[in-house]
């Protein structure tokens, strides 16, 4: 791989707790030169998640989670 590209992981889908519960896997993509990973933020809003059966994005402070993966060098990227 080209040494100066930028390194992104863009699954077809994230979840921030995925992401920032792993420190290793952040670690290890920091290291790996990695710069960016997507997450799916649908909503904030508690309601919205039961709505839309998300649990697993319920009763986590979004903030803390992202300056938490944004720690490990990484850039947080979302697409409402």
């Amino acid at each position: 791989m080209d040494e100066g590209k930028k390194k992104s992981f863009l699954p077809e889908y994230g979840s921030i707790n995925k992401s920032c519960d792993d420190e290793e896997l952040m670690h290890l993509m920091a290291k790996a030169g990695f710069e960016a990973v997507f997450v799916g933020i649908e909503t904030p809003n508690d309601e919205s998640l039961i709505e839309c059966n998300k649990p697993q994005n319920r009763n986590r402070d979004l903030i803390s989670s992202i300056k938490k993966i944004q720690q490990f060098g990484l850039e947080v990227q979302e697409d409402s």
